[in-house]
């Protein structure tokens, strides 16, 4: 929730990934000009200060950190209110059966889209299946066999 916090307080981070999407995440951050990344296996004392010096001094990292923090706060309604709303209309509308999703209503197999993959795979065999046919039999035509040679000479 860290860095939640740093995008709705306009916050410039100093970040650290160990494990699952934060890599790809801190990458975005240090992308978007809001986080400086250290890496967990070299931390040292130095690296550190350093960090925290780059984002501390640098005016961008703050000037970046409060452009997203005024995108991020730009809200019609406030997250309490928001979920307010939606628990409200669900419960006004019976569960709100319009908003459940199609894919709930799929077979596995539907829902992977091994259907459309078996199609494919069809389509695409008897192309080549095919094509293999056509080559096979131009080719016979083209280059006789080597009993037709013999019957011509005979």
């Amino acid at each position: 929730m860290g860095t939640t916090e740093a995008a709705h307080s306009g916050v410039p981070m100093v970040a650290i990934p160990l494990f699952g999407d934060q890599f790809v995440n801190v990458a975005s951050y240090v992308e978007e000009g809001i986080a400086f990344k250290l890496s967990f296996t070299n931390i040292t004392k130095e690296s550190v200060l350093h960090a925290l010096n780059t984002v501390l001094r640098d005016p961008s990292y703050r000037d970046n950190a409060l452009r997203v923090s005024r995108a991020y706060n730009d809200r019609p309604m406030s997250a309490l209110d928001t979920g307010i709303f939606w628990t409200e209309y669900v419960i006004r509308h019976g569960g709100a059966p319009h908003m459940r999703s199609a894919a709930l209503d799929l077979t596995w197999y539907q829902y992977l889209l091994l259907d459309v993959l078996a199609v494919l795979i069809s389509v695409i065999a008897t192309v080549l299946l095919v094509l293999f046919y056509i080559t096979k039999r131009l080719i016979r035509l083209v280059l006789p066999s080597k009993t037709q040679e013999k019957k011509k000479k005979q």
